[in-house]
């Protein structure tokens, strides 16, 4: 349980309507953003994104604290 303090919360959107999924996926911004203001927010494409977009993303910021 204590190794997975280390990953940071990760958020998927998926469904069929592009609308209703842009509609929650900006929700959720707004929800996060407003409960930690120095929050990265990172938006990849499932089409064209490839392994190597998902691990930079999701991977630790050599500047962070």
């Amino acid at each position: 349980m204590q190794a997975l303090k280390n990953f940071a919360p990760l958020t998927i959107v998926v469904g069929g309507d592009a609308y209703l999924n842009d509609l929650n996926a900006r929700d959720l911004k707004t929800r996060i953003l407003d409960s930690c203001p120095d929050a990265d927010v990172v938006n990849l494409d499932a089409l064209i994104a490839d392994k190597y977009a998902f691990i930079t993303a999701t991977g630790p910021s050599l500047f962070s604290s």
